[in-house]
């Protein structure tokens, strides 16, 4: 299995003690189900300490990463979002990899491991957990959320065309 993780990730004690659980999310439950399960996703929890900006620009990741996140898993559009995903390993290296390399051309560049995985079809779905995160400290200042939040837009307008 692989976790890619950024270097300003990091794990509470609370959450590797789930690590086993986690895991236990690939198994098979039927005969046949455990062919689909490949990403399992989990929520971000983003911290910051630059003020009321920061903390707005927290709460609507915040709220990105749990809310919306579980609408699409339970509609069937969850694609891989974020770094506390974690995925097949041998499933990710045969569709090419995780995320595609051209920083101007794909800018929401982890989307695409998502993409790739459910335009394979075999009624592949990626599972979304509420129980195991990881915490993402962020510089969020001004320039910073309105970096970030551009980057965002432009990736949507690059899914929509």
């Amino acid at each position: 299995f692989v976790q890619c993780i950024d270097a300003n990730q990091g794990a509470y004690f609370e959450q590797m003690l789930l690590l086993p659980c986690v895991l236990g999310e690939f198994r098979s439950r039927k005969p046949g189900d455990g062919g689909n399960k490949r990403i399992i996703g989990f929520p971000e929890h983003i911290t910051s300490d630059f003020g009321s900006v920061g903390d707005f620009a927290a709460s609507a990741e915040f709220a990105f990463g749990t809310i919306l996140q579980r609408s699409y898993a339970a509609l069937g559009g969850r694609m891989h979002y974020g770094h506390p995903d974690i995925m097949n390993k041998e499933v990710m290296m045969q569709q090419g990899g995780v995320s595609k390399a051209t920083k101007t051309l794909n800018l929401s560049e982890d989307i695409f491991a998502g993409m790739d995985f459910t335009l394979r079809g075999e009624g592949r779905k990626i599972r979304h957990c509420e129980y195991f995160h990881l915490a993402k400290g962020r510089d969020l200042g001004f320039n910073t959320v309105l970096a970030f939040f551009s980057k965002i837009s432009s990736g949507c307008g690059e899914q929509l065309l």
